[in-house]
């Protein structure tokens, strides 16, 4: 069940909502919890029955908060109390909603106020806000990491990773090279069963023993960088353009890091868990 819901403003500052010992405000109501529509392209044929599956999308989220403003004698008034809401929802401001619910992960989304209607001559003031999430995934406040090392090219030897999310998500993927070499190729699989491939390799000259590659699949932040002697340096072009930018997939997801001679070399991949309705 929902206990808490937080505000949180670009200064950092927070408004916290209890669901259950409400004290200046009351939450009545919270839509746009739940998966997001998907919209399906298609295409027809005239001498084909039905149609032909194309491409999908999500769409973006629409979160409407109801919020009762509750007058305690003696400490605040209605009007400051609305204005205090101003201060967080404000339309066209940017707020990170913080949901926390009972024996399961804390998960947030950001958003833009839409529209915040609070009726003033009303027996019951009350505030009803429309937030618009452009991404519609909710995320888990603490990231996750997963730890191996580099095995020989060739090699059947999988790691399994057990990705909790509910959709799937990008990662950091940091190797340290503790010997020379100048190639390396990260392999996945998935429930899907489709062998997904990132191969690195440095025609200028071998990674030096310290050297750490750091690859981020994150969709809107990919990038390839390399870190050398705490200097980064963009090496995109050493990534080769057949590759898959990799994601972990909900499930078990089988990893693999091959060096085509040394092994050995240590490597992490950090992700934040995803889901798509709570």
């Amino acid at each position: 069940m929902l206990t808490t819901i937080e505000l949180i403003k670009k200064d950092g500052g927070v408004l916290t909502l209890p669901i259950y010992d409400p004290t200046n405000f009351a939450v009545i109501d919270v839509q746009g919890l739940d998966p997001v529509r998907n919209n399906i392209v298609t295409s027809n044929f005239s001498q084909m029955d039905g149609a032909q599956y194309q491409a999908s999308r999500r769409e973006m989220r629409n979160i409407v908060l109801k919020i009762r403003i509750l007058s305690i004698p003696g400490e605040a008034n209605v009007q400051e109390l609305r204005k205090q809401l101003y201060e967080y929802l404000l339309p066209k401001s940017n707020v990170k909603i913080r949901f926390t619910q009972d024996y399961i992960s804390t998960f947030s989304i950001e958003g833009q106020v839409e529209s915040f209607d609070a009726p003033i001559f009303v027996k019951e003031p009350e505030a009803t806000i429309s937030i618009l999430c452009f991404d519609p995934d909710f995320y888990k406040e603490v990231t996750t990491s997963f730890s191996g090392v580099s095995v020989i090219s060739g090699s059947t030897s999988y790691s399994n990773l057990n990705y909790t999310g509910s959709v799937d998500t990008g990662f950091i993927f940091t190797i340290t090279a503790n010997d020379s070499t100048n190639s390396f190729t990260l392999e996945s699989t998935s429930s899907d069963n489709v062998l997904r491939k990132m191969t690195f390799t440095d025609n200028t000259g071998l990674l030096a023993s310290g050297d750490k590659i750091i690859v981020s699949t994150v969709p809107g932040d990919k990038y390839v960088k390399r870190v050398r002697s705490n200097v980064e340096t963009s090496i995109l072009w050493a990534l080769d353009r057949t590759s898959d930018w990799i994601r972990l997939y909900p499930g078990y997801n089988e990893v693999a890091v091959k060096t085509a001679v040394t092994i050995n070399h240590p490597y992490t991949i950090v992700y934040t868990d995803k889901v798509g309705g709570l």
